[in-house]
């Protein structure tokens, strides 16, 4: 198992998302630590307080993925159930295969479907 910043050195360039929400996960991802990942995480949240139902979802699953690459399972955990719990996973996006994918998760790592 690697980490996130060992993984940084093999990124892919790739075009710009249409998608804001995907364009910002990408940002963070590819960040280099330090307050210009603090901004990016914290633009995440941002899109997770003010997007779309369909952006709060995608934002919220990402910032869990993100902060389980950094090892904090507490936050991965408060994410992954939050993004569950979006309008978007309840409803409309039932069948996104992302939705499916993040409810598997939950399950695979034994957190409830609770708030953290």
């Amino acid at each position: 198992v690697g980490s996130l910043k060992e993984a940084r050195r093999f990124k892919l360039t790739v075009g710009q998302d249409r998608r804001p929400v995907m364009r910002a996960v990408q940002r963070l991802f590819l960040s280099e630590g330090g307050t210009e990942e603090e901004e990016r995480r914290r633009q995440l949240i941002d899109i997770i307080e003010r997007g779309d139902k369909g952006s709060k979802f995608y934002a919220s699953m990402y910032l869990s993925l993100y902060h389980e690459s950094m090892g904090d399972t507490t936050e991965a955990k408060k994410w992954m159930v939050q993004a569950v719990q979006t309008d978007y996973a309840q409803v409309s996006g039932t069948r996104d295969p992302m939705v499916e994918l993040a409810k598997v998760a939950i399950q695979k790592r034994g957190w409830s479907g609770r708030k953290a």
